[in-house]
């Protein structure tokens, strides 16, 4: 809660935080995505109020294209049945390309503008190039967070 006071410091107003988290994990250790493969990074479910905005935050401490000749990498939502949006399926929420091998911090934001409660995974999926998510020691972790308003 956060109190607004005027000048002389009487209290004039209170708020309560506009987003508050509903999910959030962390990975301490790589992921390895072979060429043309998709694998799991986070998954469970947000306990929402039906109709929520959702934010979601997905940062990782080092992404490595280990190919040569580089590669692309998308990062993507699978949603249960009615579960964050009323679509379900895949949907890609950020997408890097490289025509060189490449390591660099990666942050994905994405907002759902009306999300209900339900299951959730977010993959990483290579579509050309292997691809390293690095995390652990020397790195920090890979961390995704879900505020919901």
């Amino acid at each position: 809660m956060l109190e607004l006071v005027d000048f002389l410091g009487r209290k004039i107003a209170t708020t309560e935080p506009v987003y508050k988290i509903s999910d959030e994990q962390t990975l301490d250790t790589d992921l390895v995505v072979p060429s043309g493969q998709t694998k799991e990074l986070f998954a469970g479910t947000v306990d929402i109020d039906p109709d929520a905005q959702l934010i979601l935050d997905l940062s990782i401490p080092a992404l490595e294209i280990t190919s040569t000749n580089g590669g692309e990498v998308t990062f993507e939502i699978h949603l249960d049945p009615g579960a964050i949006t009323m679509t379900t399926g895949t949907i890609t929420i950020g997408r890097i390309n490289s025509d060189r091998a490449l390591m660099w911090p990666v942050r994905v934001s994405h907002h759902f503008d009306q999300a209900t409660p339900g299951g959730y995974q977010v993959n990483v999926h290579s579509l050309s190039g292997g691809v390293t998510c690095h995390a652990g020691p020397g790195y920090g972790n890979t961390r995704l967070t879900l505020s919901a308003k």
